[in-house]
């Protein structure tokens, strides 16, 4: 089926955040007399807040100070943002434009809870390149429990096959593929996603940035 809408994730993909985060929390840490290890940062990528918790209680058994290692670590996040230190991801403006122009709807699908999201929106003024917004506090369970992208769908009125996903994390990938969605997923680091496909059956491929996934698409006709 033709494909008629695109779903994007938010951080680490369209948003250069997932850099942030990890020095955010660190600097939380910091502030509260612990060092996080980097085991744990390395799993923050696509993760909520209920989740980031709960494999924070496993290293520090403090609710108290996770919660205002948390407060730190959004503060920081916030002067990054303000201070103009976040950047767009490389040829997002340029694909989604293109996109809009070909008449696809578009979809931001993000675990990241409303509140942060209007602000990553106003701070980028990205209200006119979306036609529906997910976050994750509309869904009981986030990614990669498919229910943030089965939301999406609903408000597009659209099947899973009528979609197309970008994704930079294999928490989202996973939310992709359980929600039968096709993705493309464009990592921080290669991953290697389309040579297991055994376990990802709705994997288009593993590209470099947007610039090389649209030119792929198009070479493929997958899009116009």
């Amino acid at each position: 089926m033709q494909v008629k809408a695109i779903l994007f994730d938010m951080d680490g993909l369209i948003i250069d955040t997932e850099r942030v985060y990890r020095d955010g929390w660190r600097v939380g840490a910091d502030v509260n007399g612990e060092t996080l290890p980097e085991s744990f940062l390395a799993q923050t990528s696509g993760k909520s807040v209920q989740q980031t918790t709960a494999l924070l209680e496993e290293i520090l058994h403090d609710r108290e100070k996770i919660f205002r290692i948390r407060q730190a670590r959004e503060v920081y996040f916030l002067q990054e943002l303000q201070a103009g230190r976040i950047p767009l991801k490389p040829y997002f403006l340029e694909t989604i434009y293109y996109l809009k122009k070909q008449g696809y709807q578009t979809a931001l699908v993000t675990s990241t809870a409303q509140e942060r999201t209007r602000k990553i929106f106003d701070t980028y003024q990205l209200d006119p390149y979306f036609d529906v917004v997910v976050t994750g506090d509309l869904v009981q369970e986030t990614k990669p429990n498919p229910a943030i992208y089965q939301l999406a769908l609903a408000k597009l009125a659209l099947s899973p096959n009528q979609g197309l996903v970008f994704e930079d994390s294999l928490t989202g990938a996973r939310a992709a593929e359980a929600a039968e969605i096709p993705f493309i997923l464009i990592p921080e680091s290669p991953v290697g996603i389309t040579e297991q496909q055994g376990d990802w059956q709705h994997a288009l491929m593993e590209a470099t940035d947007f610039q090389a996934a649209l030119s792929w698409l198009r070479e493929t006709k997958r899009i116009r």
